[in-house]
């Protein structure tokens, strides 16, 4: 449980029970009223923690944490010099999707050549059962609130046919619906994917064949369980709130 609890998140904890600013047993209105919203689905397993037993807690999961190191590898798209020591933004992509064994989240502003692209999930999602989440920018401009949805149906349904030209399973989709709002000038700008939630690539590089490789781009992959999480949290929280929607 504690895997998912972000750090800031148990160092807040921790500081308030030693201020008396927060007591035990933990209530979810006690916890969404010092900041600490995020742990609010965890409260049930820690209501029969007194405060003491609490702040250890959080010492021994954040002490953990210290010891573990983060691996972080260059990767990038475009020309390199003599001493270049990055890896392709196309091959760390695919390979990434080829080892899944539970679970693939992407968000991503612009996507193309999807065949070439996804084949490696489509692959994992039939012979493992990996669970795929896409997040896609969508490009229009809708007046009538009432006719965003439908008008993101459209869009997805478009994006399926020209980029994932597979059989199902299918990815989950979801849109955020300010981005088809006229006068709203918001997107889906993030480059991100996250594998069985340990590892994460994430930089300036599109999905796309430019982004993959003709443009010059950097980016990070990070082997990090910790940060790996905290980033799937996050945009699991938008659509626990609505703010991000479903295809369907």
């Amino acid at each position: 449980m504690f895997e998912q609890i972000p750090s800031d998140a148990l160092q807040t904890l921790r500081a308030n029970l030693a201020r008396g600013t927060l007591s035990a047993p933990l209530t979810v209105p006690a916890l969404l009223a010092n900041g600490l919203g995020v742990l609010a689905k965890h409260q049930p397993a820690l209501e029969n923690l007194d405060a003491k037993a609490l702040m250890l807690l959080c010492d021994a999961v954040l002490k953990e944490r210290e010891k573990q190191t983060t691996d972080i590898e260059l990767v990038w798209t475009g020309p390199e010099g003599r001493t270049a020591a990055a890896r392709s933004t196309f091959v760390v992509f695919r390979d990434l999707l080829a080892s899944a064994q539970k679970s693939v989240w992407m968000a991503g502003y612009a996507i193309d050549h999807g065949a070439e692209l996804f084949a490696p999930l489509h692959k994992a999602m039939t012979q493992r059962n990996v669970r795929a989440t896409f997040l896609l920018n969508l490009e229009a401009k809708v007046h009538r609130s009432e006719a965003v949805h439908e008008k993101a149906v459209e869009l997805i349904n478009r994006f399926r046919s020209e980029n994932w030209p597979f059989a199902g399973p299918f990815p989950r989709f979801f849109y955020d619906p300010r981005s088809l709002q006229a006068r709203t000038f918001a997107s889906m700008h993030a480059k991100t994917l996250v594998v069985d939630e340990k590892h994460t690539l994430i930089g300036s590089a599109n999905f796309t064949s430019r982004g993959q490789s003709r443009n010059i781009e950097a980016g990070a992959l990070i082997h990090d369980e910790g940060f790996a999480k905290n980033l799937v949290t996050q945009f699991q929280s938008l659509i626990d709130g609505g703010v991000i929607c479903p295809y369907q």
